[in-house]
């Protein structure tokens, strides 16, 4: 360092409160632990600005400094650590290497126990650190931090700075197990405290709660530590008497993106932040609501306490003036993933954001646009709020000049999981959205194609708008390098159960999508094996695209080591339910079928078992596949101990109308059923009933199981 810059120290740098630090240190701080590590915090803190060049001399001089130290204290670790948190060093990997190398060397030095004081500051200086958890650097860092603070001695410690340790860890998810540790140990502290609150009828302030809360925000509640931290916090807000503000909520409501509502202990924090939300008289920043409504994105209005705070939430939108920026909008649609239109709650949040994004004059991006539309995947268009906001949101679609990339495109589709395509506002929206596509150049992955149209599982290809964002798919899927693996091709295939194989653009994408089960190596799961057959239920066996599907699916299937439960086996035959036992493509997949089917223990249900008939309508009994398929299924009803509904015989004769008696395996099917009918008492006065028997060609009553058959079901209705 220059002269210059010395005579500079104290003086304005740019910033009010810099200075400039010494550049060659004079005799009495080079090598000086002490004076190295006060320049680090400065610099972390920016009292104190240092060149990079300031900053690689003290680096160097670090080894020499740390080997003449003999009694150090605890808080040259907390102020080295600091180091780490400077930008520069943090994007040089041999500095932030040698300085990690001398933070674990420091610490076998100094053998003073800390105190919790400094042990928190120590886990606040991890804040800005950026390396992934898992590196060995990162690794090195967290064993020290966790062996200091659970060697902690006693003193005195206060909320504030358990606050400030918890917002050390905000950077951090709860998946590293070190994470976690570092939970467990300050539970214990927070634990120690509530007591001393408690046994001292203290109360204590929100913001420091707040602070706590903060440090949570990548902490997922599935991890038993995080939801005892959860607990302990809900303990300490009933301690509070103060009114909080907006800032403090919105750090609270933001902090909770990971946690699920589905957790006891999460609804219980929801339930006490409500009650803190319903107290505040101060109003929410467009911000503030953004990042307030994000932090919800895994709570699911199914549980009271979330509907109670969204209504809470709603008041507060309502008396806000601020307008919305478009990352806003995109933010508060995108924590609304888990909610439902079906609650009253979230239709009226729903209003009150279409009001505030219709207000907006800002330009949405093709990412924003993505994130507001995967928000949409728990909104059903059967409800005239949804369809108001699909509405206004093909405004921006429109207005947006940005190109879309691949995985934008999987994620608007997959918020259209609950719209239906009869109503106008869903269409404008899937022509809106096509456009994008259409001008879209980036090339679809495995898992961009799976979620594209797993999607779309409610679009029916009736409608011209579908069909031509089924065929730019087509295109799309066929231009991608990609190998399905065996949950693509499952939630590919079952996102088409409303996809009729007579349209020329339907069988476009059923060619694409079999080309790429054809080159996948992957080995189909049961879960993959029931959603793509169940996929194929508006699908005819009379078109080839459809058989050479058929052909490649019954090669996975044959493959697959899985196992059906009984929901699984409804599934796939139920998917079966448009496909004729006449082409022998369809014979193979009935004779595939039949084997996991026998492998299968599973017990079927009533509705299992009405659900399997029902998908046997197109199947003949002159076929020895077929008669191996209900002979199977005659020893599951056989073992069933359920009694079968109305609902269920009216589907099972479905699937008996092109059966013969002629057939042994038909009359035993015949005997077990009146078997069950007349066990339960079933009335069966339905009018389907009566067609259903009806439409009975091949049933000789010369057959005595055919006479009882009949007899049961007349007698019962």
């Amino acid at each position: 360092m220059t002269s210059s810059t010395q005579k500079s120290r104290g003086a304005k740098t740019g910033s009010a409160s810099s200075t400039v630090i010494a550049a060659k240190p004079n005799g009495n701080n080079k090598y000086n632990l002490e004076y190295i590590t006060e320049v680090f915090k400065q610099c972390r803190y920016k009292s104190t600005k240092g060149s990079n060049e300031e900053l690689q001399v003290l680096v160097a001089q670090l080894d020499q400094a740390i080997l003449r130290c003999r009694v150090g204290n605890p808080y040259f670790l907390v102020n080295l650590l600091s180091a780490l948190n400077i930008e520069y060093i943090q994007n040089n990997p041999v500095l932030f290497n040698k300085v990690t190398n001398a933070f674990v060397a420091l610490n076998q030095i100094i053998k003073n126990k800390m105190t919790y004081k400094q042990a928190f500051l120590l886990i606040n200086a991890l804040i800005l650190l950026k390396l992934p958890v898992n590196s060995p650097e990162m690794q090195k860092i967290l064993g020290v931090v966790i062996n200091r603070l659970d060697d902690c001695k006693y003193s005195d410690m206060d909320l504030l700075m358990v606050g400030l340790a918890f917002r050390g860890l905000k950077n951090f998810d709860s998946d590293s197990i070190q994470i976690r540790k570092m939970l467990e140990l300050l539970n214990n502290v927070l634990k120690d405290t509530v007591k001393h609150i408690n046994d001292n009828k203290s109360r204590v302030k929100f913001g420091n709660i707040a602070s706590i809360l903060h440090g949570m925000k990548r902490k997922d509640s599935v991890h038993v530590e995080v939801r005892e931290t959860i607990r302990l916090i809900v303990d300490l807000i009933g301690k509070c008497d103060d009114v909080s503000n907006s800032k403090q909520l919105e750090i609270s409501l933001s902090s909770m993106k990971y946690m699920s509502s589905d957790h006891e202990e999460v609804r219980g924090l929801i339930k006490a932040l409500t009650t803190k939300v319903k107290g505040s008289n101060d109003p929410f920043s467009s911000k503030g609501v953004a990042m307030s409504l994000n932090g919800m994105k895994n709570m699911s209005s199914e549980h009271e306490e979330v509907r109670d705070l969204v209504k809470a939430f709603t008041l507060k939108m309502k008396a806000s003036n601020d307008a919305m920026t478009a990352q806003g909008i995109a933010l508060s649609l995108n924590g609304m993933k888990n909610m439902s239109s079906e609650h009253e709650e979230v239709r009226e949040l729903i209003q009150v954001l279409t009001h505030k994004i219709k207000a907006s004059n800002d330009e949405m991006t093709a990412q924003g646009i993505a994130m507001a539309l995967q928000g949409l995947m728990s909104m059903s268009s059967e409800h005239d709020e949804v369809r108001a906001l699909i509405k206004v949101l093909t405004y921006k679609i429109k207005a947006c000049r940005d190109e879309m990339t691949a995985q934008g495109i999987a994620m608007s589709l997959s918020g259209f999981k609950y719209m239906n395509s009869e109503h106008e506002e869903v269409c404008g929206l899937i022509r809106a959205l096509t456009r994008k596509v259409i001008a879209s150049n980036d090339e679809m992955s495995v898992q961009n194609i799976s979620h594209a149209l797993y999607g779309m599982m409610n679009m029916s290809s009736e409608y011209e708008d579908v069909c031509a964002l089924i065929d730019v798919l087509a295109v799309k899927i066929n231009a991608s390098s990609d190998e399905l693996d065996a949950q693509g091709i499952g939630n590919a295939l079952y996102g088409m159960r409303h996809m009729l194989s007579k349209h020329v653009a339907v069988q476009n994408l059923i060619k694409a999508i079999t080309y790429k089960i054809n080159a996948s190596n992957d080995e189909l799961d049961a879960q993959g094996i029931c959603n793509a057959l169940y996929g194929m239920r508006n699908m005819r066996s009379e078109h080839e695209q459809v058989r050479a599907l058929i052909n490649a699916l019954t090669i996975k299937i044959e493959e697959s080591k899985d196992v059906l439960d009984a929901q699984g086996i409804a599934m796939c035959l139920s998917g079966m339910t448009q496909i004729s036992s006449v082409y022998e493509e369809v014979r193979a997949l009935i004779k595939a079928l039949s084997v996991k089917i026998q492998l299968s223990t599973a017990e079927l249900n009533h509705q299992e078992i009405g659900m399997s008939f029902h998908g046997m309508r197109y199947m003949s009994s002159d076929y020895e596949e077929v008669r191996d398929l209900i002979r199977i299924l005659t020893t599951k009803i056989e073992a069933s101990t359920c009694k079968l509904s109305v609902g269920d015989i009216e589907n099972i004769l479905k699937g008996l109308k092109h059966m013969n008696s002629k057939h042994e395996e038909v009359r035993t099917l015949l005997k077990v059923l009146t078997y069950k009918i007349e066990s339960a008492s079933t009335n069966l006065s339905a009018p389907g009933v009566g067609n259903a028997l009806y439409e009975l060609d091949f049933m000789n009553s010369d057959h005595k199981e055919v006479r009882e058959f009949y007899d049961i079901i007349v007698r019962n209705q």
